[in-house]
């Protein structure tokens, strides 16, 4: 289920269940109401959670696979304009600037956040359009006004590229921490602030959806499938893949194939659980 607003001239929010694809020329900050969705930009894995607002630019360069019970907020802007209508109230110059020119930037969610994000929720539930053109507009004053919390780490940043290479293997972060030479207390922190989540929640998402491309664009057997993400076990493969997913492994590729317009499964495929 889909619904689009035009809060500004230039600026529209779009409420979903699955990921929105945004033009080349537009802006895109996501947040999550519920579920987990995957984003892959360009060589990077980002996950999308309550906890984290992820926002970019050059948004033909990604696709999208989200959880089964995700909702999204989407909020869309034009780049290149002047954003006339809010300009006596703040200047949204400097947070399209950095969105537009930076890599993905990733802002934690607090209490404030989330507050602001319920409220939009509830005036688009109650069509109260004003509301939510005064709560995006404290939104983005707020984005505007913090710094990212995204601080690259090289040797953080290698090891989340390392981790995506090698979804078939386990790793310890005393591991990691000796292949990359890095303190285990650094890396952890580090890479929290590259990628906005744990060392080890990022392994098992990664896993859970890399299984889910595997279930939607192969013919393997499940178990077949559990083990090329490293799990021995089936059970524990259907316990971790639920967890993140909110459906089994069975399940997920059950409602894909009983879909009947082949359109809807290849977006399914891209976009989807």
């Amino acid at each position: 289920m889909t619904n689009e607003f035009q809060l500004f001239q230039n600026i529209r929010l779009i409420l979903s269940d699955r990921p929105v694809i945004a033009g080349s020329d537009e802006l895109m900050i996501c947040c999550c109401v519920s579920g987990v969705c995957e984003y892959h930009i360009g060589n990077e894995y980002h996950y999308l959670t309550d906890d984290t607002i992820l926002a970019f630019g050059n948004t033909s360069d990604y696709t999208a696979l989200c959880s089964k019970d995700f909702r999204g907020a989407f909020f869309i802007i034009t780049a290149g304009s002047d954003n006339a209508d809010l300009s006596d109230l703040f200047d949204i110059s400097k947070l399209m600037y950095d969105i537009w020119h930076k890599t993905t930037l990733i802002y934690l969610s607090d209490s404030r956040t989330k507050n602001l994000l319920s409220a939009i929720i509830t005036g688009s539930e109650k069509s109260l359009i004003s509301l939510m053109r005064l709560k995006t507009i404290e939104l983005l004053m707020q984005l505007s006004e913090r710094k990212t919390d995204r601080k690259i780490s090289k040797k953080a940043f290698q090891t989340g590229e390392f981790i995506c290479r090698n979804t078939s293997e386990h790793f310890t972060i005393p591991q990691l921490s000796e292949m990359f030479g890095i303190n285990q207390t650094k890396l952890k922190s580090d890479f929290r602030s590259t990628f906005g989540c744990g060392i080890y929640s990022y392994i098992k998402k990664r896993k859970v959806f890399r299984s889910a491309e595997l279930l939607l664009q192969t013919n393997m057997k499940i178990i077949d499938i559990a083990e090329e993400v490293g799990y021995s076990n089936a059970s524990k493969f259907a316990s971790a893949f639920q967890s993140v997913m909110s459906i089994t492994p069975k399940r997920f590729r059950m409602e894909h194939k009983s879909s009947k317009n082949p359109s809807d499964r290849h977006q399914t495929a891209v976009m989807r659980y």
